[in-house]
């Protein structure tokens, strides 16, 4: 499994993923390269900005990345593709006709 995918996977599975814990539970140094690849590729990753402290004591900001949430859609029952299958082939014939 290549970084791309284990980012990908951890993300779908609703964590949150920062270049801190990219490293302490994947085990990967370049984070936002990796999640630069992803989105580049098409897949919906949002970054926030979150304030942590650092080893000084100081307030810094960092990336936060997670997976945009999916809406909450029924699928099509087969009745309904069927009647937009033949919704779509009146359309079409009106198209032909005139």
């Amino acid at each position: 499994m290549n970084q791309r995918q284990r980012i990908l996977d951890y993300l779908e599975s609703g964590k949150t993923l920062t270049r801190i814990n990219s490293w302490e539970e994947l085990g990967i140094l370049e984070a936002p390269a990796r999640i630069h690849e992803l989105k580049a590729a098409g897949h919906d990753i949002r970054t926030k900005t979150v304030e942590v402290t650092n080893r000084y004591g100081e307030t810094v900001r960092i990336a936060e990345w997670s997976m945009a949430e999916k809406p909450n859609v029924a699928p099509l029952k087969t009745r309904d593709t069927e009647t937009l299958f033949n919704i779509g082939k009146a359309i079409v014939s009106m198209y032909h006709q005139g």
